[in-house]
C-alpha cells in the first residue's frame, strides 16, 4: 500500500516541479521582452528673443511725418536687428498713429527692405543690392508680416525703408498734416524640432 502511493505520488512531485520551473523561465522571457528598450533624450535650450531698431535696444520705433500736403511722401531708413539668441519663425510690425486722418484718405505706409543698408537721402533713398517689397501702400494702422526678414536669425539686421505718403484724396483740412507713427516689432520663437 505504500508502494502505490509512493509510485503515484512521485510522479506528481516532478509534475510540479517541472510545471513551476516552466512557469519560471517563461516569466523571466516575457519580462525580459518588455524591459529590453532603447532609450532616447530631448535637450531643451534656453534663450531670449530680442528684437531692435537702430540698436537703441527697443522694439518701438517713434516716427514724426510730415508736414505734408495731399500726394506729398518723405521716407525713412530703419534697421530692425535680432540681438537674441534664438532662430525666429515670425516677425510682425504693430503701426499705429496719431493724427494721421481717415483710413482711406489719411497718411498711407509702404515698406521694403534691401540686402544692404539704404544709401542717399529722403524722399529718395536707394537700395544698392536686391531689393523687395514687404507691404504695398495701406493705412497706418494693423500689423505687418516681415516675411523672410534677415532678423529671423541671431545676429541678422533687416534693412527697411518706410515711405510715408498722404493720400491723394485727402481733404484740405489736412494740409501740411503732421503725424506721429509708432511701429512696435514683436516675433514668435521657431517651433521645436523632434530629432
Amino acid at each position: 500500500m505504500n508502494h502505490l502511493r509512493l509510485r503515484v505520488l512521485v510522479p506528481v512531485i516532478l509534475g510540479i516541479v517541472f510545471l513551476g520551473t516552466s512557469v519560471a523561465l517563461a516569466s523571466s522571457g516575457v519580462f525580459g521582452t518588455f524591459s529590453d528598450s532603447s532609450v532616447s533624450s530631448v535637450s531643451v535650450g534656453a534663450g531670449t528673443v530680442k528684437l531692435s531698431w537702430n540698436e537703441t535696444a527697443t522694439a518701438q520705433l517713434d516716427t514724426t511725418v510730415g508736414p505734408l500736403k495731399p500726394a506729398d511722401s518723405v521716407q525713412f531708413v530703419s534697421d530692425l536687428s535680432n540681438f537674441g539668441a534664438l532662430n525666429l519663425s515670425t516677425i510682425q510690425i504693430a503701426v499705429a498713429g496719431t493724427n494721421t486722418g481717415s483710413i482711406s484718405d489719411g497718411l498711407q505706409l509702404a515698406i521694403d527692405s534691401c540686402t544692404v543698408p539704404w544709401v542717399g537721402n529722403t524722399p529718395n533713398f536707394t537700395c544698392g543690392a536686391v531689393a523687395k517689397i514687404v507691404s504695398v501702400d495701406r493705412p497706418v494702422t494693423g500689423l505687418i508680416n516681415l516675411p523672410g526678414s534677415d532678423a529671423l536669425t541671431p545676429g541678422g539686421v533687416d534693412h527697411l525703408r518706410f515711405t510715408y505718403r498722404l493720400a491723394d484724396s485727402a481733404p484740405a483740412s489736412m494740409a501740411n498734416t503732421t503725424g506721429h507713427v509708432t511701429i512696435i516689432a514683436t516675433a514668435i520663437q521657431r517651433a521645436g524640432q523632434t530629432k
